[in-house]
């Protein structure tokens, strides 16, 4: 006899298995969109230079969702130990939380993908061009 907890984790798995197998075809909403690149993190990631890419101690991330972000999917980032900081474009928010905290997060059947949030993704394209942060003097930049 199955009891009422069985039925909802039965019920949570064979969900999670059906979204698993699902194609995974980009929809428009399935882009995350950054100024430093466009991409679908199920299926590319953008190439960052290595001196712009996340140490492995940072503690920033992008969380993509399955779709439009609920208020149950962003107490499931505040109930693994995360604090959500902004919101980006598609369905993403930027959220300060721990490797083990992620892992949590990534199993939530709202989340589509958790990555690093790299330094790169914060610059201005055209200042990783310019490559300004190899220069020996101070630069000053109005934001």
């Amino acid at each position: 006899m199955l009891t009422t907890f069985s039925r909802a984790v039965l019920l949570s798995c064979a969900v999670a298995a059906s979204l698993t197998s699902q194609s995974v075809a980009s929809k428009p909403g399935d882009q995350v969109q950054i100024r430093f690149a466009s991409f679908d993190p199920a299926t590319e990631t953008p190439d960052i230079p290595v001196t712009l890419r996340s140490a492995r101690n940072q503690s920033m991330r992008i969380v993509q969702f399955v779709g439009i972000p609920t208020e149950e999917g962003r107490q499931a980032i505040a109930l693994a130990g995360g604090k959500i900081i902004g919101y980006l474009p598609s369905n993403s928010y930027v959220v300060r939380m721990t490797a083990e905290q992620a892992a949590v997060v990534r199993l939530s059947s709202m989340v589509r993908w958790v990555g690093d949030y790299h330094p790169a993704f914060r610059l201005d394209p055209a200042l990783i061009q310019a490559n300004v942060l190899a220069l020996d003097i101070p630069v000053r930049y109005d934001i």
